[in-house]
């Protein structure tokens, strides 16, 4: 059964209303008008046009970075905005962090990180949402989602795409964002 996704800690629950379905290991994402983000907040996004801007970036991007993405099982429109499933793998990177079982349960952070950094540069794009909220994992493997602000290189890109290493990304290893810089 689904339950909507709500804790106290984490993000701002920018445009999605989230539902989990954990014994069938399903996600559903709605994309609405007057959503209810993970804060039990009205998300805050909330206009249809930017609302479907966003949408229409994840679906993109989530089938673009397949090897990295949670797997997109169906998307579609609905009343007031837009819906999506995917895979629920567990709990999102930041619980682990929190639990400090973050490397233990992915030995190769640090290394997948940085490929998938390199693949990001090869696309010429930054993803601008590397919370590790926006991550999760499965068989050891890190999984990405939320690609809803992936955008096109640029000189400000670059500048917002360091604060995103510097403020979420350092919290898995303090070299990272030396290791990272030659991909940004």
């Amino acid at each position: 059964m689904y339950e909507h996704f709500t804790r106290d800690f984490g993000g701002r629950g920018s445009a999605a209303e989230v539902w989990i379905d954990k014994d069938r290991k399903l996600v559903k994402k709605y994309y609405k008008v007057g959503g209810i983000g993970h804060r039990s907040e009205t998300i805050v996004e909330n206009r249809y046009e930017t609302l479907k801007q966003l949408y229409d970036a994840e679906i993109y991007w989530s089938k673009q970075f397949k090897h990295w993405a949670v797997e997109l099982y169906e998307y579609g429109e609905m009343d007031n905005g837009f819906y999506l499933i995917q895979e629920y793998c567990g709990p999102d990177l930041l619980v682990y962090y929190n639990q400090k079982t973050l490397h233990k349960e992915f030995p190769n952070i640090i290394e997948e990180l940085h490929q998938f950094f390199l693949e990001l540069q090869g696309r010429k794009v930054y993803k601008h949402n590397h919370a590790l909220s926006n991550m999760t994992g499965k068989d050891g493997k890190i999984k990405m989602f939320d690609f809803k602000y992936m955008v096109p290189r640029t000189p400000d890109g670059r500048k917002y795409e360091h604060k995103c290493i510097n403020d979420w990304l350092v919290k898995i290893d303090p070299n990272i964002p030396a290791l990272l810089e030659p991909t940004i």
